[in-house]
């Protein structure tokens, strides 16, 4: 039952960390997004690494890897909280991605099969074992709007008893709703369910966007999709997005909270650094 738990902790620490920091992934780290921005002097580039380094002086680090012909390959995290693979098909679409969590308790490693329609994602499923014996049914589904941008994506979950598997029960329900502002996120509603307890419901107003380079929004779109589920500590949904927001205001219940960021580019339009209000967060950017 641990990921039930972190999964819950996980939520409820997004409602913090995503207005202290810029941009959200399941740490609420980074809300940044890429394509339309401002590149001056045309100059493609990969990230290579991110440092977060919080309020606290906690040091994150992730790092990017990438096949001889450019595709991401996989992400890791320094403290392994969430670690990517990926695997490509013939056409070049990922097929499988393995996602391996860590923490306290031991570690689940859940592997997701990939579903296309027209080349678009549509469907990943996957099954997890816990240090318990337990197993973690998965599903990720994602839905479209009329502009063929990504407007909900939902994940699924069902525990398997290790000593009777015919008998299962829901673990969470992750869905999230998107809305856009021409080419960025501008609203994003993100609703968790654990099995029979209430809903919880964290609603994210985006703005004030720049007119510069998303390395998020480089990666995969279904990388993209995996991190609003898996992604406290790295991308989340602002991958999403064509450019780096700068203002965010959270509202989860009766608590509302508001950050703005300063950023900082090089000579390329890429951002380098991005620093939090009231220094709650800063992150450093890499690349390659």
């Amino acid at each position: 039952m641990k990921n039930l738990v972190n999964i819950f902790l996980l939520f409820c620490g997004a409602i913090i960390l995503a207005s202290c920091e810029p941009g959200r992934a399941e740490n609420g780290d980074l809300l940044f997004g890429l394509h339309d921005g401002t590149n001056p002097t045309g100059v493609s580039k990969k990230l290579k690494m991110l440092t977060s380094v919080d309020g606290s002086g906690d040091v994150l680090v992730f790092t990017y890897n990438y096949l001889a012909d450019g595709k991401l390959k996989s992400v890791t995290s320094s403290d392994h909280s969430v670690d990517y693979d990926l695997s490509y098909d013939t056409d070049n679409l990922i097929n499988k991605i393995r996602v391996t969590q860590t923490d306290s308790t031991g570690i689940t490693t859940t592997n997701f099969d990939l579903t296309y329609e027209n080349k678009r994602f549509k469907e990943a499923k996957g099954a997890g074992t816990e240090s318990t014996g337990d197993v973690i049914k998965n599903t990720i589904t994602a839905t479209y709007n009329t502009n063929n941008k990504v407007s909900q994506i939902v994940s699924k979950a069902v525990i398997v008893d290790a000593a009777n598997p015919s008998v299962t029960q829901d673990l969470y329900s992750i869905q999230n709703d998107l809305n856009y502002n021409i080419n960025n996120i501008s609203n994003w509603k993100s609703t968790l369910k654990l099995g029979q307890l209430p809903p919880m419901l964290i609603n994210t107003t985006l703005g004030n966007y720049d007119t510069h380079v998303n390395p998020f929004h480089q990666l995969p779109e279904v990388f993209n999709i995996f991190t609003s589920i898996f992604g406290i500590d790295n991308v989340a949904v602002t991958g999403l997005s064509a450019n780096n927001y700068r203002q965010v205001s959270v509202v989860a219940n009766s608590d509302t909270q508001s950050a703005t960021y300063t950023l900082t580019y090089d000579a390329d339009g890429y951002p380098t650094k991005a620093v939090a209000s009231d220094n709650h967060n800063t992150l450093t950017f890499q690349y390659q």
